[in-house]
């Protein structure tokens, strides 16, 4: 199934994660327990997104690298939300500097992620 509205397109089926496209690099994921992640939030200056960061929550934000369209609005995102940022050292080194909750991780291609709630 899917669904488009205000910039976005999300794709689920009832009691499955459900995966939504904002545009460029940045997706949202809600598990089947309710647990929301976004990756690489871009939204503000994202020219193919309209929807707008204050309408998202997450309760992680997974980084997957430090390019501005792929981390622009974590600090926003997280500071509203309280969201865990997860992301390789340097990057999480930078926001929890910023004061934000953040968690270090290898994100090498296949690493497993493990996110305790």
């Amino acid at each position: 199934m899917f669904s488009r509205t205000s910039g976005s397109t999300t794709c689920g089926a009832p009691d499955l994660a459900k995966l939504t496209f904002y545009g460029h690099a940045t997706f949202g994921i809600e598990t089947d327990d309710g647990v929301r992640l976004v990756i690489d939030p871009f939204f503000g200056d994202n020219p193919v997104c309209d929807h707008p960061v204050a309408d998202v929550e997450a309760d992680f934000i997974l980084l997957t690298h430090g390019h501005y369209d792929h981390v622009a609005d974590a600090i926003p995102l997280a500071e509203r939300t309280g969201a865990t940022i997860i992301a390789s050292y340097e990057l999480a080194t930078f926001f929890e500097q910023k004061g934000l909750t953040v968690s270090r991780r290898g994100l090498a291609v296949g690493s497993p992620i493990f996110l305790d709630m």
